[in-house]
């Protein structure tokens, strides 16, 4: 039973029904690397396999195998023509079926068709088709959920990082220190056995006093770092006023402990 309907199979391009394909040709390639692979490397990885490629001749009679059916004025091989060169033109996807096997999503690249006084009312030609690998692409949505912030925990004191270059720092003999961000000097300053000093943020001077602790030249030299500067070569006491053993560490000299 399978040899028989093998012998009355329907050879057909897209849907134009075929009489004969006359030859067949069917092309398996692959494409190897033309660089040295480590020994020991999945080769695979270096192939690549070609699409697979169809070339057929075939012939389409106006005596054919099918009766179409309402058509009476219609000819057969002229019918077949405009429908392959429609194909061909409209460049998509086809099934092509012969008495081998049937090919699926095959793309028509090149298409001849002949005729001449030998071959009389019949279509003869040559197509080639090459086997398109169609994917589909998934979307998966990930729901990431994102951890609640909570309060920043203290980490304790942070030094800044010594020298920043951007100051100078005024201290005096009792350890405190003129603070920028404030206005006013500060209890906290801590010299070091290298010579340097920590200006730990302790409390405001005006907590004791509840006085301006600055006189007005003192004031006017704190505000403008460039007057602080040139403190350093007038005199502490010319500048800072009553305050007694101010000494100005250069940016090296020192780092502020928030």
């Amino acid at each position: 039973m399978s040899e028989r309907r093998r012998e009355i199979a329907i050879l057909m391009i897209a849907d134009v029904v075929v009489d004969v394909f006359t030859e067949e040709t069917q092309s398996l390639e692959a494409e190897a690397t033309s660089y040295p692979v480590e020994k020991g490397v999945d080769i695979t990885d270096h192939i690549r396999v070609m699409p697979l490629r169809l070339s057929v001749s075939g012939v389409v009679s106006d005596f054919g195998l099918i009766d179409y059916e309402g058509e009476d004025t219609l000819i057969p091989s002229d019918y077949a023509r405009a429908r392959l060169e429609e194909l061909f033109n409209d460049a998509g996807l086809i099934t092509v079926a012969t008495s081998r096997r049937t090919y699926e999503n095959m793309a028509m690249v090149s298409l001849e068709i002949s005729r001449d006084s030998d071959t009389g009312h019949a279509l003869l030609f040559d197509a080639e088709f090459q086997q398109i690998t169609t994917i589909e692409n998934t979307r998966t949505i990930i729901r990431v959920k994102v951890p609640r912030q909570g309060k920043k925990k203290d980490l304790g004191p942070k030094a800044t990082k010594k020298g920043d270059g951007k100051r100078m720092a005024p201290v005096d003999k009792f350890g405190q220190w003129y603070d920028d961000d404030i206005g006013e000097y500060r209890d906290g300053g801590q010299p070091q056995p290298d010579g340097t000093w920590k200006l730990y943020k302790g409390r405001p001077v005006s907590d004791y006093t509840k006085e301006p602790v600055k006189t007005d030249a003192e004031y006017r030299a704190i505000k403008n770092n460039k007057k602080l500067f040139d403190a350093a070569g007038v005199g502490d006491d010319e500048v800072l006023g009553p305050r007694d053993g101010v000494t100005i560490l250069n940016p090296e000299d020192f780092e502020v402990v928030r």
